[in-house]
């Protein structure tokens, strides 16, 4: 069913393997899948793409889902449910009113929690504590 869907539409999918992903390669994606089966924040990718614009279908699983909500600005899914995953995949495929919204949500989430700035702010109350 997925591979039906996936045939007719650019569709992204990535791990944790793939590392390094070009910005202008997520700003282009339909969706991203990023699917971590460890408690690592290893997610990187999945807020480059937000950043671009691109919603995310995370898994519950490492520290993403510490700042993200499930339904608001991505998806979340257990990485070992594969029909939970491949039907959250399809829902944003299929549900354009969702991938907008998915889309405008985690694109202002990333831009708002990842700046230099709060990064730094963060980075000070770990050293000065």
């Amino acid at each position: 069913m997925l591979a039906a869907v996936a045939g007719s539409a650019a569709l992204a999918l990535t791990d944790i393997a793939t590392g390094f992903a070009r910005p202008l390669w997520l700003a282009g994606a339909v969706l991203i899948v990023v699917r971590l089966l460890a408690n690592l924040f290893d997610g990187m990718v999945a807020i480059e793409a937000m950043a671009c614009g691109t919603p995310a279908v995370v898994t519950d699983r490492g520290g993403l889902k510490a700042f993200l909500v499930d339904g608001e600005d991505a998806l979340i899914v257990d990485p070992l449910d594969t029909k939970a995953l491949a039907e959250a995949i399809l829902k944003l495929l299929k549900d354009k009113r969702l991938h907008q919204e998915i889309s405008r949500k985690g694109y202002e989430k990333a831009l708002v929690t990842f700046t230099w700035e709060r990064i730094a702010e963060s980075t000070l109350k770990v050293v000065s504590q």
